[in-house]
């Protein structure tokens, strides 16, 4: 496989993360082959979230769950367990009382909105700021006043990849990112990319229930502050283990919540919550929503993927090229001695 995509540390083992992901040969040589890219679409809603005070939750004004089920700064929950009083959420008017994991913390959600601050690359197509792993580099037909990159989502649009001419991010180009800006898209290879609204059990989105048909009215939160389905819950016996994080919970430490927290999203399209393998030669086997993927031969695949065999094509025509140069060399060079 060429080295567009190949990026060094693309798996790191973080904290809130799975088992660490170790890539060998490919971008999707991934040991859970269940990781997910996020839709724009949720990544635009949750950085337009609000607090019910008004203010808008990000890396600075993380958001946790109230008793109701709602989401709210998390200042509130500071100035009830600092002063102990009562917290009245102003959406539904129920009470959050002045108790230890009275709020419940949502980790997923806490690396989203710390994801979306790191720096990234302008794309001159779109405008929009994206990390790099979901970016790439133009080697020609740059347009005036803009940098050489343009986002995957533009890069496989009509016949941008090869008007542009494009090329993985090299490190000479790293001078070049964008900082300060908030980045409209994930890199998937980050817990944010695959656990957000990632059921802790079946890996099914925490949107619908676990039977994958009704939104979900109650979730249940595990000691790790990941969320599960309440479904999903009631099947175990035993412990729960997080296939998210691999953490333990037991069943008496675990909290159940209406999951008034994400009817905020039920409004946005089925983008959000329905995902796609990805099906080309059998290498990513990854989901993903349908705005990160393409119709290809009859199945779907992801933008990566895609941009990844357009590369390949690229780099068997230049290899045909130079073995055709090389075979009319050879025979210039018999004539000449002849």
């Amino acid at each position: 496989m060429p080295a567009l995509f190949l990026f060094s540390a693309l798996m790191i083992s973080l904290t809130s993360c799975r088992a660490p992901c170790v890539t060998i040969t490919l971008l999707f040589s991934f040991q859970r082959p269940l990781c997910r890219s996020v839709s724009t679409e949720l990544v635009k809603a949750l950085k337009e979230l609000k607090c019910m005070c008004g203010k808008i939750f990000s890396n600075t004004n993380l958001p946790v769950i109230a008793y109701c089920g709602h989401y709210v700064c998390a200042s509130h929950e500071k100035e009830v367990l600092d002063n102990d009083t009562l917290f009245k959420c102003k959406l539904c008017s129920k009470v959050t009382n002045p108790y230890p994991n009275s709020f419940l913390h949502d980790l997923a959600l806490e690396d989203f909105y710390t994801a979306i601050k790191e720096k990234g690359y302008l794309c001159q197509e779109c405008g929009k700021c994206h990390p790099r792993e979901n970016s790439v580099y133009s080697q020609k037909n740059t347009l005036q006043g803009k940098k050489p990159f343009l986002c995957v989502w533009c890069a496989v649009k009509d016949n941008n990849f090869k008007k542009y001419d494009v090329r993985s991010i090299g490190d000479e180009a790293m001078e070049e990112v964008e900082v300060n800006m908030d980045l409209c898209s994930i890199d998937r290879t980050r817990p944010s990319g695959w656990s957000l609204f990632e059921c802790g059990i079946c890996n099914n989105s925490m949107l619908l229930d676990h039977d994958n048909k009704h939104w979900t009215k109650s979730i249940v939160h595990l000691r790790c502050n990941h969320i599960i389905h309440k479904g999903c819950s009631g099947d175990m016996k035993r412990n729960i283990i997080c296939t998210l994080c691999d953490s333990e919970t037991a069943k008496l430490d675990l909290q159940e919540r209406k999951s008034h927290a994400l009817g905020y999203f039920r409004n946005l399209s089925p983008d959000v919550y329905f995902y796609f393998d990805c099906m080309i030669h059998g290498k990513c086997l990854q989901k993903h929503p349908a705005s990160n993927t393409l119709p290809f031969a009859e199945v779907k695949v992801c933008v990566w993927c895609h941009l990844e065999y357009l590369e390949d094509a690229r780099l068997e025509k230049v290899k045909q090229k130079k073995g055709s140069t090389a075979k009319q060399n050879k025979g210039s060079t018999a004539c000449t001695l002849a």
